[in-house]
């Protein structure tokens, strides 16, 4: 996933800097507020389900009946912070010790952004 993230952005970057992008349009830059592509678009699994958000304390993941995956959540700068291995049914994860920022949260193939207050 971290080379996936390294990829996108030195493509951006080159594309900044030669003031282009791969299909010839000039590159502008506009206030960005829809969804970051890779992260809530992944819905391999629609029963994974992570909540509240934002979270501040604890956070709430719902897996579907009878799976179990591991469940990672990283920072933005691509280090795992925090680490649950195969989680099954509901599991709660004590996110109080991390600082406030957007996360993503990784159960199995399914990626979710997720903001710490």
């Amino acid at each position: 996933m971290v080379l996936v993230l390294q990829a996108m952005t030195d493509n951006v970057r080159r594309q900044f800097v030669r003031d282009t992008t791969d299909s010839g349009k000039p590159f502008t830059y506009r206030p960005y507020s829809a969804p970051i592509v890779g992260l809530e678009s992944v819905a391999e699994q629609p029963s994974v389900k992570v909540y509240p958000n934002p979270a501040s304390d604890r956070l709430t993941v719902a897996l579907g009946e009878g799976r179990a995956v591991d469940v990672d959540v990283y920072d933005m700068r691509g280090y795992r912070v925090l680490h649950v291995a195969k989680a099954k049914g509901i599991t709660t994860l004590d996110i109080s010790a991390l600082p406030d920022g957007i996360y993503v949260v990784r159960c199995g193939n399914t990626m979710t952004k997720l903001m710490k207050k």
